[in-house]
């Protein structure tokens, strides 16, 4: 009779600590807010702890995520342009904790840039389309659309112009 007297409130204090560390969390697991800085995402997938994959098709403004390290893993933009985990820089991560909203800047806007390079009497144009985090994006292209084209100036002066080709 005695051990029962003893365990009884030991079992009491377990049971009130468990429904107060319920309370104070309402039950549920921590989770931390993610916002997503960027225009134009269609489609934002994450890889988070243990390996997770987590796809938002489209993300808002904000999304709610456990608390971890994530990796952007991919990126579809509207118009299907698309940067794929290779095309993403190492450094594009984000630190989601249940005490601060942690930022994402991906997406538009978009910053185009074009390298030039020349080979004997040809012109080598490199074109690269990057988002706000420095993630590169593929182009959409269309098979029955136009392709894209340039046009070179010196001055005013209408120099060249043609079509892109692309590989």
């Amino acid at each position: 009779m005695t051990r029962r007297k003893t365990v009884a409130p030991i079992a009491w204090a377990l049971v009130l600590a468990h429904i107060s560390a319920l309370a104070a969390h309402g039950g549920q697991e921590a989770v931390g807010e993610l916002r997503i800085e960027g225009q134009g995402i269609e489609q934002l997938i994450l890889t988070g702890p243990g390996d997770q994959t987590i796809t938002f098709e489209p993300p808002g403004a904000t999304a709610t995520l456990p608390p971890g390290d994530y990796v952007v893993h991919g990126i579809r933009l509207e118009g299907g342009h698309s940067s794929q985990t290779y095309m993403i820089p190492d450094d594009l991560r984000v630190t989601v904790s249940s005490n601060a909203p942690a930022t994402l800047k991906i997406g538009a806007p978009l910053r185009q840039a074009v390298q030039v390079e020349r080979r004997g009497s040809m012109l080598i144009l490199d074109y690269e389309l990057m988002g706000q985090g420095g993630e590169r994006y593929g182009i959409a292209r269309s098979l029955t659309g136009p392709q894209p084209a340039f046009t070179v100036y010196r001055g005013d002066r209408k120099v060249a112009s043609g079509e892109f080709e692309f590989g």
